[in-house]
């Protein structure tokens, strides 16, 4: 009920609710109810973006550590609207850019399925242009 309604409810209904098959919510029973904003994702999307921007004026373990920050950004962004396909590029490059920095095949490979995912939800020549430069090297 929580992850889903962002109602938190107390341990005596959980319990309760958990156990009958019949159970009638009384205002007592929710302790906390909290708001999720539609159109979040794009908040952190710019977020990540910002980050990454920071991060290209800076050097070593401090871009690095940016770079990570960006992509927790861009997934957060994509897990709340996983249709948002500025998000799932973004989410691209940030990883690319971490590949340059490491070589570490496995942030290559996962920047090209975030290119991949979208293209498909939107086709784009920038989105294509970068995805053909990730599969070059």
């Amino acid at each position: 009920v929580n992850h889903l309604c962002n109602i938190q409810l107390s341990a005596g209904a959980l319990s309760h609710l958990n156990n009958q098959h019949e159970f009638e919510f009384v205002e007592s029973d929710v302790v906390d109810i909290q708001s999720r904003t539609r159109y979040m994702n794009v908040v952190d999307s710019y977020e990540g973006m910002a980050l990454l921007l920071i991060s290209q004026n800076k050097r070593g373990p401090e871009r690095k550590r940016l770079l990570q920050m960006a992509i927790n950004k861009f997934e957060i962004s994509c897990r709340s609207n996983p249709s948002y396909a500025k998000s799932l590029y973004r989410w691209g490059l940030p990883l690319y850019y971490l590949f340059k920095e490491t070589t570490e095949k496995s942030l290559l490979i996962e920047a090209i399925d975030k290119f991949q995912s979208s293209i498909k939800l939107k086709p784009s020549a920038a989105y294509w242009k970068k995805l053909c430069k990730c599969q070059l090297i």
